[in-house]
């Protein structure tokens, strides 16, 4: 007979605060909140500042007098640090657990025996807490779904909690289920379904109907039952890299730096997910000469399905110096794969080595895991710094510069009091 198991969601609380804090104590009671690239909206919030009632994904231009007003500490997203601080929660996460499952920068699934869940979560989080410094909730329950519904139960209680009854979450509304969202939702309340006791009381097929797969998988992961890939495919149909950019940018090269920069940041996650993308769309915002507002889009099919970064901007950049405009004055680059599917189904080319490719795209993405982002690199991103987002308000990557390290210094009467003595 097996044993029972139990399903784990490790969340990093307010994270992007958290890791402004680390090195900040005297942050810690004072409101806090990080803005997003271009530093355009609110992205991460401390209680303190939820508390004063600013939402998230609020423009901050809104709300920079209110948190003027009840100084509030402004940080541009520093994601270089929150990457690095971010691989050190989950191998701190591995000394205490072996199965482990990265969902996102800040949450990880791990699977346990049931009658060691509540000890093995406190470990958890006193050695993430002491090693690391980062607080984290960490919710327990029969699958993905309710464990991340536990997940949020913790965050507002004491860090931790188990489902122990069903019972307790089947009057939940739907808007609080992970998976659900609007279109979902919107389905499911058509054929009144608006919680999730309404959801366990009917049939699998008939959710299937309703839904498709995803809505038996609901059923199941509602009903206390593992659902296999959980609620959701385990590939996303597409993956986007896109930014805006600090100030307008007019010359090929900036141009090229940019999308290369884009082209990086999607090869890296295909290949995290053992991916790999049949083409990608590159867009392009702009003004034109005239100042008008203007905007281009072309697909870039792959002779292949590809994740490796060099051959993906060979293609690209091909298409970038097609497409660039000298009058033209660029606004935002990006870049959309398609096609995604595993890279052990994809037929690959009877003419690439593609051991020597796996071997070496491992070992670049090595190397920057450990040493910082973009310490080996494409040649195309060079150094150039016109067309990257505003950060006014930008902490230093403590964990990733020698120069940002914090250096400690006598003052002049200790050091004459350490003469003396």
């Amino acid at each position: 007979m097996s044993t029972p198991q139990s399903i784990c969601l490790v969340d990093c609380n307010n994270f992007f605060v958290s890791c402004e804090r680390l090195f900040r104590p005297d942050l810690l009671n004072r409101p806090v909140l990080v803005l997003s690239s271009n530093d355009g909206c609110v992205i991460s919030r401390s209680r303190e500042v939820k508390a004063l009632g600013i939402p998230m994904g609020i423009p901050y231009f809104e709300v920079r007098s209110m948190l003027e007003k009840h100084n509030v500490a402004v940080f541009s997203s520093n994601f270089t640090l929150y990457r690095d601080i971010s691989s050190r929660v989950m191998e701190t996460l591995a000394t205490v657990v072996n199965d482990i499952e990265p969902y996102s920068i800040d949450e990880a699934f791990y699977t346990v025996d049931t009658s060691e869940a509540a000890y093995i979560a406190h470990r958890v989080r006193e050695r993430i807490a002491t090693w690391v410094g980062i607080p984290v909730s960490i919710g327990v329950a029969p699958t993905k779904t309710l464990a991340k519904l536990m997940g949020d139960q913790a965050k507002a209680g004491s860090g931790i909690a188990l489902l122990d009854q069903m019972d307790s979450i089947l009057d939940t509304s739907l808007y609080e289920v992970w998976g659900v969202g609007p279109s979902a939702r919107t389905t499911l309340e058509k054929h009144g379904m608006r919680t999730v006791r309404d959801v366990v009381a009917r049939r699998p097929d008939e959710l299937r109907s309703v839904l498709g797969l995803h809505g038996e998988r609901l059923h199941f992961e509602l009903s206390g039952i593992p659902a296999v890939g959980g609620v959701h495919e385990p590939l996303s149909k597409s993956m986007m890299s896109t930014r805006s950019f600090g100030a307008r940018v007019t010359t090929i090269s900036a141009l090229e730096t940019a999308v290369a920069y884009h082209i990086s940041r999607i090869a890296e996650k295909l290949r995290s997910h053992g991916a790999v993308a049949h083409g990608v769309t590159l867009y392009l915002r702009y003004e034109d000469a005239d100042g008008g507002k203007r905007s281009m889009n072309r697909f870039v099919p792959f002779f292949e399905p590809l994740s490796d970064t060099r051959r993906m901007t060979v293609s690209v950049m091909e298409v970038v110096r097609a497409m660039y405009d000298t009058t033209a004055r660029y606004k935002k680059a990006g870049i959309i794969a398609h096609g995604i599917v595993s890279k052990d189904s994809a037929t690959g080319s009877l003419f690439e080595r593609a051991a020597h490719t796996d071997a070496l795209m491992k070992a670049v993405d090595r190397v920057n895991a450990r040493h910082g982002l973009d310490t080996i690199r494409i040649g195309t991103i060079r150094n150039d710094s016109s067309w990257t987002s505003k950060k006014d308000k930008l902490s230093p990557s403590y964990t990733t510069s020698w120069s940002a390290l914090p250096v400690a210094s006598l003052s002049e009467k200790s050091s004459q009091l350490g003469k003396r003595n």
